[in-house]
């Protein structure tokens, strides 16, 4: 946990170093916007609703993802993603608990397609409904920043809402762990697809599991155990690699790499 922690703050300082140079012609598998001052790469997110918008198919961003897809997983979200680390250190503030349905965890897919892709498709990225005009992270490290740098609100409604859904969303993650990786970020959704193929997953040894449920219990994205191999490998969609499982159950899960 150490471990992650430190890299989370490498990450996050890493990616808002652009003080002096900046390669917006590059994307990193992680929510951090690139219309932030000092924001060192462009959000994946917002090129492909850009590419959308344009009506051209971003071949060289959808290969950058499914690279790192392939290769990582979702394990960017849980070692490298600023605003993973901005949930997890929100959900430590004191507050009443509460469990979000498994049924909610399909929203992320349709948010991805439908406000990424089909939204500016059909009607641009001046739509209000495009995900970067409501994204909780872009309204942190961008509109509140430049509204200050500026010194005035461009559109004073449509900033009103942001601020509105960003503490709509604090307030979720303060009362349920990592809830917008679970039912919101649409990054992902798309990310999670590749949780079934890449090289690294959660291997669970049921020889050594007494069925105590620990894992289940300390899992920020609400992972559920399985138990249909004696040696299996936890490839849910869902699962961030963080290994707070792994830390909890060192006999039976640890990090597993397939070559």
């Amino acid at each position: 946990m150490i471990l992650r922690r430190k890299i989370q703050v490498f990450s996050l300082i890493a990616l808002n170093s652009s003080l002096f140079f900046e390669i917006k012609s590059f994307c990193m598998p992680v929510l951090n916007c690139h219309s932030c001052p000092i924001a060192l790469f462009a959000c994946p997110i917002g090129v492909l609703g850009q590419f959308s918008a344009l009506h051209i198919f971003p071949f060289f961003i959808l290969g950058i993802l499914i690279l790192f897809g392939v290769l990582l997983g979702r394990l960017f979200c849980g070692w490298a993603c600023p605003f993973g680390l901005f949930q997890e250190l929100l959900y430590k503030i004191p507050s009443h608990k509460i469990t979000i349905s498994k049924r909610f965890e399909h929203s992320k897919y349709f948010i991805l397609i439908l406000t990424v892709w089909a939204v500016p498709f059909l009607w641009g990225t001046d739509s209000l409904f495009f995900f970067c005009k409501i994204c909780p992270p872009g309204t942190l490290q961008s509109a509140i920043p430049w509204a200050f740098i500026k010194g005035n609100v461009p559109e004073v409604v449509p900033f009103i809402l942001r601020i509105m859904l960003l503490l709509s969303i604090i307030g979720l993650i303060t009362s349920n762990e990592r809830s917008f990786c679970k039912i919101i970020c649409p990054l992902g959704a798309f990310m999670g697809i590749f949780n079934k193929i890449s090289l690294f997953f959660i291997k669970k040894d049921d020889r050594k599991c007494n069925n105590c449920g620990d894992c289940e219990k300390v899992c920020p994205m609400g992972v559920t155990r399985s138990n249909d191999d004696i040696l299996e490998k936890q490839r849910s969609l869902s699962c961030i690699l963080c290994l707070r499982c792994s830390e909890t159950c060192k006999a039976s899960r640890k990090i597993g790499v397939s070559i």
